[in-house]
């Protein structure tokens, strides 16, 4: 059975996709910290020189929310998009920290949709991420633009 795709035709501006939770483990946390962010906080290593930590407790490194907001992103409703890549961020926002046995929920919406004026080939939407724990605080944000296939195109090309 072949699984349907969806096109740059298939989403609309205001569209939201929710993501399953997705629970932090606290190795998942040291792992990522320990190779990409090897502060103290994120390692859960007592730093003896760092007198008055922010966090008391074990948190994520904001590129590892980032990570997961990807990855949300992507088992939510991009795998099965023909999404092409993704020329940037907007902006991102770290809201709060987040730590292990947190239990992370994404929402993603179609904040606009545009096809290219410079390849036909494909549309452009604007996707807006947030983050939320299990209390309901959302914990972190960004826009992101991502270049999604047409399918009119594709129905109309035929130089193989």
């Amino acid at each position: 059975m072949q699984r349907k795709i969806k096109h740059f035709e298939d989403f609309e501006t205001g569209q939201v996709f929710e993501s399953e939770n997705y629970k932090i483990e606290q190795s998942e946390i040291i792992e990522f910290a320990k190779k990409y962010d090897p502060q103290s906080f994120h390692t859960g290593e007592k730093d003896k020189e760092n007198i008055a930590p922010l966090f008391d407790d074990l948190t994520c490194s904001g590129y590892h929310v980032a990570a997961i907001a990807m990855r949300l992103m992507v088992d939510t409703f991009l795998k099965n998009t023909a999404c092409l890549t993704s020329p940037g961020l907007e902006y991102v926002k770290w809201l709060g920290p987040v730590g292990d046995n947190d239990s992370i929920k994404g929402r993603f919406e179609i904040l606009e949709k545009r096809r290219s004026k410079s390849d036909p080939r494909r549309g452009i939407i604007k996707v807006k991420e947030e983050l939320f724990n299990q209390k309901g605080s959302k914990v972190f944000e960004s826009v992101k633009t991502l270049f999604i296939g047409i399918r009119d195109f594709e129905d109309n090309d035929e130089s193989g």
